[in-house]
C-alpha cells in the first residue's frame, strides 16, 4: 500500500467504491485501488493531477458519467470524494431526492457522510454521523445507540423513531429507516417527520373526496365497467349519452351503449406494444337514438375490489375547443417563462442609465444657478475648499443624455427580443463596423472586467455587417461579461480577456471573445446555448443570455460556436456575413414617416401620469396636445373639442381604452377611426377586439421617431 493510499485510511483504501482525497484546489492527494482500476493508472500517476481532468478523461474513455459524493472538508480544505458510476436514471434520482421533503443520507461505517439530500442539510445542517448523534434528544439517545449497534452488527433493515434537534433549534420527531450494506460498508438513512405523516394521512382523506368531486365534475366522459356491466359513470358520461342522471346507466351492458358497427374496436387489444393505452374514435348511441362521436381510451383497473375497465372519452367538438385553449396556454406559459429573464438581461444597460440620470440630477441645478449668476454678473460660487465650483461642460451633459437614451433604447430592444424570441426581426438594420460596437460594449462592461483580467483588443480589417447596433451590442456584452465572470476577481494581471475582430477566409466578419477562466467541460458544451441552461450560481444568471445571442446572430445570417477546455478558458466565435456597400444607397431614402407631420390636435388618454406627461412634453412643440387621465375625462374633452388623433392606452382601470372606443363609436364613428392604441402587451380577447377595428396599434416602449412617423402618416391622410 502506498503512502498516498495510507492517507485515505485502511478502510477507504480497500473500499470497492472509487475515492480520492483532494486538497482545497481539488488536486488529488491520495487514491484507492478502485479508482486506480477505473482510471487504468497507478496511484503515483494519479496523485498530483486535477480531479476534474481525471474524471473527464475517465468519462470520455469509458463512455459513462460519474457522480461525486464529497465528505465534509477538513480544516485544511481537504476532503474525500467518492466517485460512483451513474446512468440517466441515477441522475434523475438524485434530482428527485433534492426536492422530496424526506431526509436522505448515506454514511460510511466510519460515520463519515457520503451523501446528504438538500432536505437533510436544510433541517439538520452540515453534519457527519458523529455530529448527528449530538443532535438526538437525551431521552432518545439510548434507543439511537442501540439502533446504531444493530446496523453496524449487520442487521440489514432497522426502523426507529427519535427526536432530533433541527437547525431552528427545535426538537422534532422523525421516523428513521436505516439499511446497511456490508459489501460497500455503508448505511443508508431515510427520515420523515411524524407530523408530516399525519399531514399526509389527512391529505389522503381529503384527496379521496376531492378526487370523487373532480371525477364527477370533469368535462370528460368517465365510465367503469366490470364483467361487461356499467358500475360507475360520471355526470359528463350521462350528458354525452343524453341521459338526465348517471344512475340510469348503472347495471347496463356497456357494449349496448356503443354503435353496433364500432363495438369491435372496443373488444380488441387496448394497448400498443409499449403498453400505452390506445385512444379510439367510436360512436355511442344516445338516449334519443342520435349518435355521439367520441375519442375513447381504456385501461384495466381494480374498482371496488373487482377487476374492471376504466373508459375515458371526450366529445370531439369539445376536444377541438380544448386544443385551442391548450395552444393559447402554451403560448402564455412561454411568454411567462421568458419574462423571468428580463430583469437579468436589462441590468447592464439599466445600470448606466441610472448612473447618468443621477449625474444629471446632481449637476443640472448647479449649472442652472451658475448660468443665472453669470447673467446677473455675480461671482461664481465656490466650494467649501474655497475653489471655484467647476461647471460641467454642455458637451458632457449632451454625451450623458445620449448614453442614457442609448441605454433605454437597448432595454426597449431587449424586451422586444424577449417578446419575439422565436421570431427574431432585423428591423432598423444598417451597415455598421463591429469594432465600434465592441469598443462601446467594452466600456460598458469595464467594471466587470478590470478586477478580473487584462483586456486585450486585436482588430484587423473587418468588413461592414448589416445589423442593428444595439442588438449586436447585446451579443457582445453577454460574451464579454460571461468571459469576465468565468475568472475569479483579484488576479487581473494574471488573466486575460482577448477580443479579436478580422475578416475570415470566407470574407465574413469574425469576432472572437476569449478568456483564461475555468473553461467548460466537454459534456456540457452541447447544452451551453440551450434556453435557461446556466453554469452560474443562483442569482448570477438565468441561462437566457447565450440562447438569445444565438437567436440574434442567426437572424443576421451568421453563426456562433464555442471552443473550450476545462481549466484552460473558453473562446466564443461569432461569424457575420459581410455587407456590400455597393448595394446600399449613400443616404437612406426618405419614407413618408420621415416627413414632418402637419400640426394637429392630439388627445393623449393614459392612466399613467408619467407616460402622458412625457408624451405631451415630447409632442408639444409640434402639435396642440391635450391629456386625459382616464375614459371619463377623455369623454368630456371629446364632447367639447375636435381632435385629429387620439392616442389611447388599451388597459385602464374602470373603462378600458377599447370600451372608450366603443362609446366614441356610438357618438361619432368618424372620430372613432382617429384612435391609435398604445399597449405594453395585449391578451387574446383584447387582440380580437382590436382586429375588429381599423385602428393602428403601437407597442410600448416605442421610439419617439416611430410615434412621430405614425402621427405624420395619420395627419397627412387627414389633411
Amino acid at each position: 500500500m502506498t503512502a498516498g493510499q495510507l492517507s485515505l485510511g485502511s478502510e477507504l483504501a480497500s473500499a470497492p467504491i472509487a475515492c480520492a482525497r483532494i486538497d482545497a484546489a481539488r488536486v488529488i492527494v491520495a487514491v484507492n485501488d478502485a479508482l486506480c482500476d477505473l482510471a487504468a493508472k497507478s496511484a503515483d500517476a494519479l496523485v498530483g493531477q486535477w480531479l476534474d481532468a481525471v474524471v473527464e478523461l475517465m468519462e470520455s474513455d469509458l463512455g459513462v458519467r460519474f457522480l461525486e459524493k464529497p465528505s465534509p472538508r477538513g480544516a485544511d480544505g481537504s476532503a474525500v470524494i467518492f466517485l460512483t458510476e451513474v446512468d440517466p436514471a441515477g441522475v434523475h434520482l438524485q434530482q428527485f431526492l433534492s426536492f422530496v421533503p424526506d431526509l436522505f443520507a448515506v454514511f460510511g461505517f466510519d460515520l463519515n457522510a457520503i451523501y446528504r439530500s438538500e432536505s437533510f442539510l436544510r433541517l439538520l445542517g452540515d453534519t457527519s454521523g458523529f455530529e448527528l448523534a449530538k443532535l438526538i434528544h437525551a431521552e432518545d439517545l439510548p434507543t439511537a445507540e442501540a439502533v446504531g449497534k444493530r446496523v453496524l452488527a449487520g442487521e440489514e433493515l432497522v426502523e426507529e423513531e427519535v427526536r432530533v434537534c433541527c437547525t431552528d433549534h427545535t426538537y422534532r420527531s422523525f421516523s428513521f429507516l436505516l439499511r446497511s450494506d456490508q459489501k460497500s460498508r455503508t448505511v443508508s438513512l431515510i427520515g420523515r417527520e411524524r407530523s408530516h405523516w399525519k399531514r399526509m394521512l389527512d391529505a389522503l382523506a381529503r384527496s379521496e373526496g376531492q378526487f370523487r368531486v373532480l371525477i364527477e365534475q370533469a368535462p370528460d366522459f368517465v365510465l367503469v365497467s366490470s364483467e361487461g356491466k356499467v358500475v360507475y359513470a360520471n355526470v359528463a358520461c350521462a350528458r354525452v349519452l343524453g341521459m338526465n342522471s348517471a344512475d340510469g346507466l348503472l347495471g347496463r351492458d356497456f357494449l349496448s351503449l356503443v354503435h353496433p358497427d364500432d363495438r369491435e374496436a372496443l373488444i380488441g387489444p387496448r394497448h400498443d406494444d409499449a403498453g400505452v393505452a390506445k385512444p379510439t374514435s367510436v360512436r355511442f348511441v344516445r338516449a334519443d337514438e342520435s349518435v355521439a362521436s367520441v375519442e375513447i381510451g381504456a385501461v384495466e383497473i381494480e374498482f371496488e375490489a373487482a377487476p374492471s375497465t376504466l373508459y375515458v372519452a371526450r366529445d370531439l367538438t369539445e376536444r377541438r375547443r380544448l386544443e385551442q385553449q391548450l395552444l393559447q396556454a402554451d403560448r402564455m406559459a412561454q411568454v411567462g417563462t421568458l419574462a423571468a429573464g428580463v430583469a437579468h438581461e436589462i441590468n447592464n444597460p439599466l445600470a448606466y442609465v441610472v448612473a447618468n440620470l443621477s449625474f444629471l440630477a446632481e449637476e443640472l441645478p448647479h449649472l442652472t444657478r451658475e448660468l443665472g449668476a453669470r447673467r446677473r454678473g455675480e461671482a461664481p460660487s465656490v466650494l467649501p475648499t474655497g475653489l471655484p465650483r467647476r461647471i460641467v461642460p454642455l458637451e458632457d451633459i449632451e454625451q450623458t443624455l445620449a448614453e442614457a437614451r442609448e441605454g433605454t433604447e437597448r432595454v426597449r430592444l431587449i424586451v422586444q427580443e424577449l417578446k419575439t424570441f422565436s421570431r427574431p426581426s432585423d428591423d432598423d438594420a444598417e451597415p455598421i463596423d463591429v469594432r465600434d460596437v465592441l469598443d462601446s460594449t467594452c466600456n460598458i462592461a469595464w467594471n466587470e472586467i478590470r478586477s478580473r483580467a487584462r483586456l486585450v483588443k486585436s482588430y484587423g480589417e473587418v468588413p461592414l455587417v448589416l445589423a442593428n447596433a444595439s442588438r449586436l451590442g447585446q451579443v457582445f456584452l453577454n460574451l464579454i461579461v460571461n468571459a469576465a465572470q468565468a475568472i475569479s476577481p483579484g488576479a487581473a494581471s494574471e488573466n486575460e480577456i482577448r477580443i479579436v475582430a478580422h475578416r475570415d477566409d470566407r470574407g465574413r466578419a469574425l469576432i472572437e471573445v476569449s478568456d483564461t477562466g475555468v473553461g467548460i467541460a466537454r459534456h456540457l458544451q452541447r447544452r451551453i446555448f440551450d434556453p435557461f441552461y446556466t453554469m452560474k450560481p443562483v442569482g448570477v444568471g438565468t441561462g437566457l443570455g447565450l440562447s438569445i445571442c444565438l437567436t440574434i446572430v442567426r437572424a443576421l445570417g451568421g453563426e456562433m460556436n464555442l471552443e473550450s477546455e476545462l481549466g484552460k478558458g473558453a473562446t466564443f466565435r461569432v461569424y457575420l456575413p459581410a455587407h456590400s456597400l455597393s448595394v446600399v444607397p449613400s443616404a437612406r431614402p426618405r419614407m413618408p414617416g420621415d416627413l414632418r407631420a402637419p400640426r394637429g390636435r392630439v388627445l393623449i388618454v393614459d392612466d399613467e401620469p408619467s407616460v402622458a406627461t412625457s408624451l405631451r412634453r415630447a409632442l408639444g412643440r409640434e402639435h396642440e396636445v391635450f391629456v386625459a387621465g382616464g375614459a371619463a375625462a377623455a369623454l368630456e374633452l371629446l364632447a367639447a373639442n375636435t381632435f385629429d388623433v387620439i392616442l389611447c392606452d388599451v388597459y385602464m382601470p374602470g373603462v378600458s381604452g377599447l370600451d372608450l372606443h366603443d362609446k366614441v363609436t356610438l357618438m361619432d364613428p368618424a372620430l372613432a377611426d382617429r384612435f391609435v392604441f398604445m399597449s405594453g402587451g395585449i391578451d387574446q380577447p383584447a387582440r380580437t377586439r382590436l382586429e375588429a377595428t381599423s385602428c393602428d396599434v403601437i407597442d410600448k416602449p416605442f421610439a419617439m421617431s416611430d410615434l412621430r412617423a405614425l402621427l405624420a402618416r395619420r395627419l397627412g391622410n387627414a389633411s
